[in-house]
């Protein structure tokens, strides 16, 4: 919205108030001086849409006083807006229909009414503005028409017939209360409205007249101008005793007689059109009558004689009666024809003389009688006129009196009023001038700091400088620093594999097995089997030959894998198996680098070895490790360059040695606590898979029937059997895996508790086999309740104590060795 709608909307908002009071001048003019200078009244009516008229109904009618006004003093384009919205004007006066205690309910019905009849009659009428002025009328519908004209004037006294019936109303609404100024301003639009309409039938009907010459016509249109004529002039009468109206607008005064309509036009300001012409029939009419009848003349010389005339009743002439006289007729019989004829027509003029004198003496009764009777009715309104201004006399002087009056007592009013504003302006003053000087001081001390401050920021600026240079120059010195690091970090790492493989010579010459022959033997056979691939794979293609070996190599990991999962019996290798770790790490790092040209016979002796010494150590612990270990190494999770993939096989050694490292001093602890155990864990395996069978067992017998037609009818007791049988299962495999009290205690109450929940979904079908998987389930709970026994009932305490320090102490390590692991490879990311 831009800041002259803006304007706008708030000039109609404080003009369509609340109060009851008259809509204020300076804000009526505003409306209209924003259509004259915008060219458009889009924007009057945008903003008049929005108020909350059925709020109030003193609101509403202020703003219908509002509209009228800017309708006939604003831009043209206003009325054409607003027949654009005629139906929402007319839809203001249902707003209200119902009436109010205040009357404005039907004077807003009348007025919407009448604001429609005036959008109705300037939609028919595009030459005419909103006051109704008859030279612009003129300059723009120029026209010869009088029946256009006759029209026009039958229209505007309709519209004239709408605003009297309207004032009526508006005057019996103010009457039957308290005179107030918002009823009283609907008069100011309505006075001006009407004498415009006034003055412009006035000049039309002389106009009509004096170009027509007809009275006849135009006897209605003259009657009802007279009826009109007299009530404006009663509604101008009741308008002047309106004290508030006359202080607002000046009332027209008009004659107590209705002006003639057939005087001339001199001397007033509007004047009628002077280009018609129109034929005066009357006068034509007057020569006919006036015409003497021709003499009737025989023609001798022909067959055809001229009669007189036939003279209407209308006066006017009839065509002469030609008679062609018959063949073979003698001239003497036609003669007297002729004679006869000529005395019937002299007959007929005399009957018609007399008639004619007869109507003459009877006008001149008739207009002697007309003119006694207006000779009467002038001296009568003579009478009424002379009373009429007596009354207009002492109306104005006991107005006068009472304006005077009023005018005293307003000054004496305003007089005491600004003796009390002069005083509370001198008080205010006084204030004024302490306030000043106090800002005054205020702004000598601001002053002040603000030039401490320009100091302090100077020096700090000058601080910020120095600080700035320090800052690069310890920027340069970092980023130097940060690639020599990056340099150590290389040569760091080279320097490491380069020792872990010197230690992986050592000790592969120092630890030999009587275990590990058999796994040579093993290695021998493969070797052959590897030599036997190698002679055939010399004639294939190199690329061809490298898949192979690497599709060999990842069926050896398979296959190492699968030999961890294996029982290889007990005893400690924890060293033997760390050396072949580090080996076969080294080993798989050559592999990563050197890529064909890696001696494969060695790489495989270093795998096999691994796995044996692995296996040897009978730790299922440390089987799964290995197995994780060797996981990770596979294509699929090996990914990268050859560094990053060098940087990942040494970091999974180095956790590899870290928990066989662990394994290794929780050995002697864990052979102290293995005797005190409460039960063994191989008859609780064996009494979990004797469970499993029995429900096995009954499952067959209760699903006898077509398995898919059964477990599509049972689909919730199903969900239900498979459920217990798989949460026994999750819960059996933790329990033999669990590295803590804590964790197998947990296991063992699952698998307690899947038990119960597997017999409990049997027992609902009651299979034969029913009491086989009770028993079992009752052999299950006592193992399981043997194998759980609190640590504190046997008689290692203290180890156990020695143990979870021992363990917690590593977990403390890995956590740190983690948290270094991480910050290393932030530090990376920042560097790159």
């Amino acid at each position: 919205m831009s800041r002259f709608e803006a304007d706008l909307e708030k000039s109609i908002k404080k003009a369509c108030s609340i109060e009851e009071t008259s809509p204020k001048r300076k804000h009526v003019r505003a409306c209209i001086v924003y259509t004259w200078d915008h060219k458009s009244g889009r924007s009057f009516f945008n903003a008049l849409k929005v108020q909350p008229f059925a709020q109030d109904e003193v609101q509403l009618f202020k703003a219908l006083i509002t509209m009228h006004k800017v309708l006939q003093e604003g831009h043209p384009s206003v009325l054409v807006e607003a027949i654009r919205n005629r139906d929402w004007v007319e839809s203001l006066g249902r707003i209200y229909a119902g009436g109010s205690g205040d009357g404005y309910g039907r004077i807003i019905n009348e007025y919407v009414n009448f604001l429609v009849r005036k959008l109705d009659f300037h939609s028919s009428h595009r030459g005419f503005n909103g006051t109704f002025e008859y030279e612009e009328y003129l300059s723009l519908m120029a026209t010869s028409n009088p029946d256009e004209g006759y029209e026009t004037i039958l229209d505007l006294m309709d519209l004239q017939d709408h605003l009297d019936y309207f004032s009526q109303v508006l005057f019996a609404s103010i009457s039957g209360a308290r005179v107030k100024e918002c009823k009283v301003s609907a008069l100011v639009p309505l006075v001006a409205e009407s004498y415009g309409i006034y003055k412009f039938v006035t000049s039309m009907l002389r106009a009509m007249v004096k170009q027509t010459g007809e009275e006849g016509a135009m006897a209605p249109l003259m009657e009802r101008y007279g009826r009109q004529h007299f009530r404006l002039f009663e509604f101008y009468a009741d308008c002047s005793s309106i004290k508030f109206l006359t202080s607002l607008i000046k009332i027209p005064k008009l004659p107590t007689e209705c002006p003639s309509l057939m005087e001339s036009e001199e001397g007033l300001t509007s004047k009628g059109p002077s280009n018609v012409d129109f034929r005066d029939r009357s006068k034509s009419a007057s020569e006919n009558r006036d015409t003497p009848p021709l003499v009737p003349r025989v023609i001798t010389g022909g067959n055809v004689s001229s009669v007189p005339p036939q003279i209407t009743g209308l006066g006017l002439v009839a065509a002469p009666v030609v008679n062609a006289m018959p063949t073979g007729m003698p001239m003497v019989d036609f003669q007297a024809q002729i004679e006869q004829e000529q005395a019937r027509l002299l007959a007929a003029q005399r009957e018609r003389d007399a008639y004619l004198q007869q109507e003459h003496e009877r006008q001149l009764a008739f207009q002697e009688e007309q003119e006694a009777m207006e000779r009467e009715r002038q001296a009568q309104l003579q009478r009424q006129h002379q009373e009429q201004v007596a009354f207009e006399e002492g109306l104005r002087m006991q107005q006068a009196q009472n304006m005077k009056l009023f005018e005293q007592q307003q000054v004496q009013s305003d007089l005491n009023a600004l003796c009390a504003q002069h005083d509370r302006d001198q008080v205010l003053l006084q204030q004024y001038d302490d306030r000043v000087s106090s800002l005054e001081e205020e702004l000598e001390r601001l002053n002040v700091n603000v030039e401490n401050q320009l100091q302090s920021k100077d020096e700090q600026m000058r601080g910020l400088e120095e600080w700035k240079d320090k800052y690069e120059a310890l920027a340069r010195l970092y980023a130097q620093l940060r690639q020599e690091h990056l340099q150590v970090l290389k040569k760091l790492k080279k320097v490491q594999i380069q020792a872990g493989s010197a230690i992986e010579e050592r000790k592969k010459a120092e630890t030999k097995d009587l275990m590990i022959n058999d796994y040579v033997k093993k290695n021998d056979v493969l070797r052959k089997r590897l030599d036997e691939m190698v002679v055939k794979l010399d004639a294939k293609e190199e690329r061809g030959a490298l898949k192979r070996v690497v599709e060999l190599i990842e069926s050896l990991l398979y296959g190492a894998i699968y030999g961890l999962d294996q029982d290889w019996g007990s005893g400690s290798f924890y060293d033997m198996a760390s050396d072949k770790a580090t080996e076969f790490a080294l080993s798989f790092t050559n592999y990563v680098v050197e890529g064909e040209s890696l001696d494969v016979d060695g790489f495989i002796n270093n795998m096999f070895g691994f796995v044996c010494a692995v296996a040897a150590l009978g730790n299922e612990n440390a089987a799964f490790q290995v197995s994780a270990f060797l996981g990770e190494l596979l294509p699929e999770y090996l990914r990268g360059n050859d560094e990053e993939k060098t940087d990942k096989v040494i970091d999974l050694n180095v956790k590899l040695q870290r928990h066989l490292s662990i394994m290794k001093d929780m050995e002697p602890a864990l052979k102290r606590i293995m005797p005190f155990v409460g039960g063994d864990k191989s008859g609780t395996v064996e009494a979990i898979l004797n469970l499993i069978k029995a429900s096995i067992e009954c499952q067959k017998e209760i699903g006898s029937e077509i398995p898919n037609e059964f477990y599509k009818k049972e689909n919730r007791w199903r969900d239900g059997l498979i459920s217990a049988a798989k949460a026994i299962s999750v819960a059996t495999e933790t329990m033999l895996i669990a590295d803590s009290y804590e964790r197998f205690k947990v296991a063992s109450n699952e698998v307690v508790a899947s038990t119960a929940q597997l017999v409990a979904a049997c027992r609902v079908k009651n299979p034969p086999s029913q009491a086989k998987l009770e028993q079992c389930s009752r052999i299950v709970s006592s193992a399981v309740k043997k194998l759980v026994q609190k640590p504190n009932e046997a008689p290692f305490t203290e180890p156990l104590k020695e143990m979870d320090q021992q363990v917690e102490i590593v977990r403390l390590e890995n956590a740190l060795e983690e948290a270094r692991k991480r910050l290393g490879d932030i530090r990376k990311q920042s560097y790159t």
